[in-house]
């Protein structure tokens, strides 16, 4: 303790170790500046913390009495200044001998780095002089994200296995078999890299395990703890999921363009942490497009395209069917607002292409129409952000809807076109996908499940579906609603009355990062669903985000035997879980089908054909 025996070189040494150990001080009691006049140590009831429900123990305050008397403090004054000085300069010389201890084993001095996973992670790259090479290939990456290791090297020879098959030595951190998570397995199996107590090692040594390489010792409690945090933490640098970052501002006013009560009033607001008076933190979260429970398109009064549940439905649509250029049409339409605003004050520009397959997919001139779209508000807006804990309930007022309708101006040429198409009478064909969303709420807690979605007629018969699964998200304030659960998920089938998709099983594994074959499905849909020669730009989604957004079932079911033909088409989902589902389970299935609407420019008439 270099800094602490020079600041107090003065004091004998029985003196000085009063001073060594840390002190107690009374923080809610000092509540005005006449308490530090008092002359007195305040009694032990004075010393009670809020914070921890708690009050310092007889030791801790016998020695706070003993330094009062040893260094004749007069009052509580001296003694905040001599509680200060003290604990000031013991981590001063906490932090010198860590320093020291740093540069002798690493050669880095860490008054240069913010934290200690930043610091081991150089030093880690230091000392092994490696270079990393940036992986591209997704496999790659979750094949390296699950790679762990230890301490100590043993062998566990074959012919303990009997004897030691009850309960054995050493367990460690594994995912069981058909497990998601990891356990503490006590198993036979030679441990590699193992962090091990020496009394511990001699029991295991006396029962016949044998060591095979011992990597370090550490000496004192001071190097274990040390070293055992550096490795924990350079561990935990390494495993660092990216994907759970969070979007943390800290302010330090209230009103404001970039207040706390701006940030606050933002529809993805999701915590916030008052450090103090002036100081507070406010995460952000994705806000999504839930502010409607359906959505009409009707022309001339009849309705030709429809979505309900169009949170869910837009969710699905968008996700299949958008690139990674288009993508940042997603930041305007409200999926992923990150802006700022004003106090509370937020707008969004939704394309309907987003929305309906009607204008996505029909770009054609229509004359003599009259265009209607039919919002219906949702009965709350719990699905449209996601609240703290400690928050009750949100509301989204909508001040103004604005529908931008393009106008078209055309050449003589083509009013001369337009005209005889008018003086003909006959009807002009709209032919389009419909997007289709059904719901199978509270599952049964089993791990087989038979979906009878809906009798379709052969016009109307599906050419994809999508399937997806969630766990308690919907109308629950505190949960993302634009998510999705794996389940535990292993197989799905389609049947369209006795033909099913795919024809092979599934075989999935999440536990195992055997998901491959799902993000195929979904990466092709865009190519097969837009009949593209080739899809350069990729989905929106990487296998990455693919997994923490969904996962999705992208069936293709578009090519079929149409020689073969049947009044009605019975659409069953069957698919089988590793695990019984949770409860709050809901399933979803979104069906897209050809539709065809005809209409008469000339007498208005407008009826669906399919």
């Amino acid at each position: 303790m270099r800094i602490l025996r020079a600041e107090f070189r003065h004091l004998s040494e029985k003196d000085f170790q009063l001073l060594t150990r840390k002190g107690v001080f009374p923080y809610e009691y000092v509540d005005s500046v006449e308490r530090l006049h008092e002359t007195r140590l305040p009694p032990c009831e004075s010393f009670h913390s809020s914070l921890t429900g708690d009050t310092v123990s007889g030791d801790d305050y016998a020695h706070a009495t003993t330094v009062w008397n040893r260094f004749a403090i007069e009052n509580l004054g001296q003694y905040s200044d001599m509680y200060l000085k003290t604990d000031v300069l013991l981590l001063a010389d906490v932090f010198e001998n860590f320093r020291d201890t740093c540069i002798r084993g690493y050669g880095l001095d860490p008054a240069h780095y913010y934290t200690l996973p930043g610091y081991t992670w150089d030093a880690m790259l230091l000392h092994t002089g490696i270079e990393f090479e940036l992986l591209t290939d997704v496999d790659m990456v979750l094949f390296v994200e699950r790679g762990v290791r230890g301490g100590l090297t043993l062998e566990y020879p074959r012919y303990l296995h009997d004897a030691h098959a009850d309960l054995s030595f050493c367990p460690t951190r594994e995912t069981p078999p058909d497990k998601r998570q990891e356990k503490l397995l006590a198993t036979l199996c030679d441990k590699q890299r193992y962090v091990i107590h020496y009394r511990t090692l001699q029991q295991c040594t006396r029962h016949g395990l044998r060591v095979a390489r011992i990597h370090c010792a550490l000496e004192n409690d001071f190097e274990k703890n040390l070293y055992k945090l550096m490795n924990n933490a350079v561990f935990g640098k390494t495993m660092e999921n990216v994907r759970n970052r969070v979007d943390v501002k800290l302010v330090t006013r209230w009103e404001g363009r970039y207040g706390a009560e701006a940030l606050i009033s933002h529809p993805n607001f999701h915590s916030r942490s008052v450090f103090g008076e002036n100081l507070l933190a406010v995460e952000l979260r994705r806000l999504s497009a839930f502010l409607f429970d359906e959505l009409r398109y009707e022309l001339n009064g009849v309705e030709i395209d429809r979505s309900r549940n169009v949170g869910v439905t837009s969710t699905f649509k968008n996700y299949v069917s958008l690139t990674h250029s288009r993508s940042n049409i997603l930041l305007s339409a409200g999926w992923s607002l990150t802006g700022t605003f004003g106090p509370g004050d937020f707008n969004l520009c939704v394309p309907l292409g987003m929305l309906l397959g009607f204008c996505e997919d029909y770009r054609r001139v229509m004359i003599n129409a009259r265009h209607e779209l039919v919002l219906i508000r949702a009965r709350n807006d719990n699905n449209c952000v996601v609240l703290s804990g400690d928050r009750h309930g949100a509301r989204i007022d909508l001040h103004k809807v604005q529908w931008r309708m393009p106008h078209v101006y055309l050449n003589e040429i083509n009013k001369l076109r337009l005209l005889r198409t008018l003086e003909s009478g006959r009807f002009l064909s709209m032919a389009f996908h419909s997007w289709d969303l059904y719901e199978f709420p509270l599952l049964q807690s089993t791990t087989a499940h038979s979906w009878a979605v809906k009798a379709a007629t052969q016009l109307e018969k599906p050419r994809y579906v999508i399937f997806a699964l969630q766990i308690g998200r919907r109308n629950a304030a505190t949960k993302d609603a634009s998510l999705f659960d794996a389940c535990d998920l292993s197989n799905v089938k389609l049947f369209l009355n006795s033909t099913f998709y795919p024809y092979d099983d599934m075989h999935l594994d999440f536990a195992k990062n055997r998901y491959a074959i799902l993000y195929d499905m979904y990466a092709r849909f865009r190519r097969a669903y837009y009949a593209l020669d080739r899809d350069d730009d990729g989905a929106v989604l990487t296998m990455n985000k693919f997994l923490h957004y969904g996962p999705f079932v992208v069936l293709d079911c578009s090519r079929q035997n149409e020689t073969v033909k049947s009044a009605t088409v019975d659409v069953r989902i069957e698919f089988d879980c590793r695990r019984n589902v949770p409860p709050e389970t809901t399933a979803y299935c979104l069906i897209l089908h050809d539709r065809v609407v005809e209409y008469n420019p000339l007498t208005s008439v407008v009826r669906r054909v399919v």
